[in-house]
């Protein structure tokens, strides 16, 4: 079953007990409440095998308060002893408790969408934030974080979930290395910023559209800038490659080639030479939507490789969306010199991790035609 997409969403898990994940979400709720509406859930999850549950999680309190497969409610004003009572607290406006069997976690959690959106909650824009392990196997949020300690076991429900992670956010005894301030919410997507830069190659003929893609406007910005808007308060730095004085956006450093016409080669070895960052994450002009979900993903499955190329369902390398190494300018260097300008060559000649790319999100823009559908679409779901 395809999972549920809400970008709009964070969710919080943890590694184990006592690690303070309630007060990190309580403390997020409380700022950013301020300025909008905030939505809290908790997920409850109780384990079981095709509806039997083992006697030790019959013995459970909060068990004991299930009634069927799966049961929601709307929590209200309460003792702060209850984590839906501290949310309450905090500012949310709105704070739900789902209590489910594993088995009926995806029903559970349908049916909890479908109430909050009952009693008009906007699911595709307004601020949620739910605390939950379990959930993830349900639900794909705008922003995953799971709260560990150094050393410490992970109970079961956070081992299963552990590699969905966008973050792992350290506690060690009274804070985080990842503070709750730190987070932001804007324009229906959750904001955390990597340490990485992002580049945006610029450039190419464009003959399927018959003009420059990167100033093809969409609600009154070039679509450079709307995607540089949607990676500003994700990474270190934004950096376009091209002409400075056509590309010339707010927050974003363009960065000339070193040598011209060479192709986006080229264009990769002048912005890795310029960036600031050990990682750096690579789009082009034309992908109007980056997934921050999948460019984490990438982050997180560097390790000691030079970079990380998506491969699509067809099986073909997506160089030109991937993750890499400053380093890598060295390869590109030596090849531009053996007059060698193909990406593939790139990848070819550098220790490279390929990851399956997830369906669903990857879309660039090619013809008119491409363009004027982005356009409709993006118009009906703003209906």
């Amino acid at each position: 079953m395809a999972m549920i997409r809400c970008p709009n969403m964070l969710m919080v898990g943890a590694a184990g007990r006592n690690l303070g994940k309630t007060t990190f979400i309580c403390r997020a709720i409380e700022r950013l409440s301020k300025t909008q509406s905030v939505v809290a859930i908790k997920v409850t999850a109780f384990d079981d095998v095709d509806g039997e549950i083992d006697v030790a999680a019959q013995k459970c309190q909060t068990y004991k308060t299930l009634e069927g497969r799966f049961m929601i409610t709307q929590e209200a004003e309460g003792s702060d002893a209850k984590d839906t009572h501290r949310m309450f607290h905090a500012g949310a406006n709105s704070v739900y408790w789902l209590r489910t069997l594993k088995s009926a976690l995806r029903e559970g959690m349908d049916a909890l969408l479908n109430q909050m959106r009952a009693d008009g909650i906007a699911l595709e824009t307004d601020c949620i934030i739910c605390e939950s392990n379990s959930a993830r196997k349900a639900v794909e949020p705008g922003l995953f974080l799971i709260v560990r300690q150094a050393g410490d076991d992970f109970k079961p429900s956070c081992t299963e979930v552990y590699d969905e992670a966008d973050r792992i956010v350290l506690f060690h005894g009274d804070g985080w290395d990842v503070e709750p301030d730190t987070i932001g919410f804007f324009g229906a997507r959750w904001r955390l910023l990597e340490e990485a830069t992002a580049i945006i190659l610029s450039g190419g003929q464009s003959k399927r559209m018959g003009q420059d893609k990167g100033m093809l406007p969409v609600d009154g910005v070039p679509l450079i800038g709307r995607i540089s808007g949607q990676l500003e308060d994700n990474f270190q730095e934004v950096i376009v490659s091209g002409d400075s004085d056509k590309y010339s956006f707010p927050k974003v450093r363009t960065v000339p080639d070193l040598e011209a016409d060479l192709g986006p080669l080229m264009g990769l070895l002048s912005t890795l030479r310029a960036s600031e960052s050990e990682l750096n994450w690579v789009t082009t002009c034309d992908m109007p939507e980056p997934n921050m979900t999948f460019v984490r993903k990438m982050i997180r499955r560097i390790g000691d490789y030079d970079a990380v190329v998506p491969v699509d369902a067809e099986g073909w390398k997506q160089p030109l969306i991937g993750l890499y190494r400053k380093g890598a300018a060295d390869s590109i260097e030596k090849l531009l010199a053996a007059d060698k300008r193909a990406i593939r060559d790139l990848i070819g000649s550098i220790k490279v991790e390929y990851i399956p790319l997830t369906s669903g999100w990857y879309r660039n823009l090619n013809t008119q035609d491409d363009y004027r559908g982005y356009l409709n679409k993006a118009e009906n779901e703003c209906e």
